[in-house]
């Protein structure tokens, strides 16, 4: 409960305003090999693997950049089908996060970034307060980056372009 009220608070100052960016030049491999280390147990447990390709640099806040790639890529961990792998492209200034899912998502892929929304009835057993995305999609706009959520069958990627 303490994580939920925390999240909305943060999401709150992002939509307000009240954050102030701290930007600088920021390695995107580094940040998601970190998080993929710290939480390698999760992967285990799912049977997921990872695949890396690339790097990117983005100009960007780097405790947010943390935050928007750990709020995608746990994402990826929740849905992502079990003995998957979640894809990582990073070229230039763009980053991609895939993965398969369970479900179809296109028909609530237009609500999947709205504060609470966990997609479709069959995700409610997972463990989300639906607002990663969310959160995901402020920093980008904070930044000036675009955020695009792509589903296509039973895939789902999320694409940042700095």
């Amino acid at each position: 409960m303490n994580g939920i009220i925390e999240s909305v608070l943060y999401l709150s100052k992002m939509e307000e305003g009240k954050l102030t960016l701290k930007k600088e030049a920021l390695q995107v491999r580094a940040v998601v090999e970190k998080f993929v280390t710290e939480r390698e147990e999760k992967f285990q447990e799912r049977g997921l693997k990872v695949e890396l390709a690339g790097d990117a640099q983005l100009d960007a806040d780097s405790t947010l950049l943390e935050q928007l790639l750990s709020n995608l890529l746990d994402n990826a961990v929740k849905y992502a089908s079990k003995n998957t792998t979640i894809c990582v492209m990073m070229k230039d200034k763009e980053i991609s996060i895939q993965n398969v899912c369970e479900e179809d998502l296109r028909s609530v892929e237009d609500t999947l970034c709205q504060p609470f929304v966990v997609g479709d009835t069959s995700r409610s057993n997972q463990k989300g307060s639906g607002l990663g995305l969310a959160i995901a999609r402020n920093i980008c706009e904070l930044h000036g980056f675009g955020f695009e959520l792509i589903c296509k069958e039973k895939s789902f990627e999320a694409k940042i372009k700095g």
